[in-house]
């Protein structure tokens, strides 16, 4: 595994433990929790409805889309390392 990719997919965990970290200190702010749980999986959930995978995503709950979405990701990221 490549050290770039090594070092992308931790920087993408970081921030995703820092965005569900703010959407857990936003009590009482329903819409603040939403954007700050959405912000490190958009791209990625934009990208699968762009692709036609929208009404599979709709019935996700949170813990599935990260699953799905970031995991990917994160398996991605050591390719995307590899090919520079």
């Amino acid at each position: 595994m490549s050290k770039i990719g090594t070092a992308l997919c931790l920087t993408y965990l970081l921030a995703i433990l820092v965005c569900l970290g703010c959407a857990m200190a936003a009590h009482g702010d329903p819409k603040g929790q939403f954007v700050f749980a959405q912000i490190p999986i958009a791209l990625q959930g934009s990208l699968a409805a762009g692709l036609g995978f929208g009404p599979a995503l709709a019935g996700l709950s949170w813990p599935e889309a990260y699953l799905y979405l970031a995991g990917s990701t994160c398996c991605s990221m050591p390719l995307v390392g590899c090919s520079r």
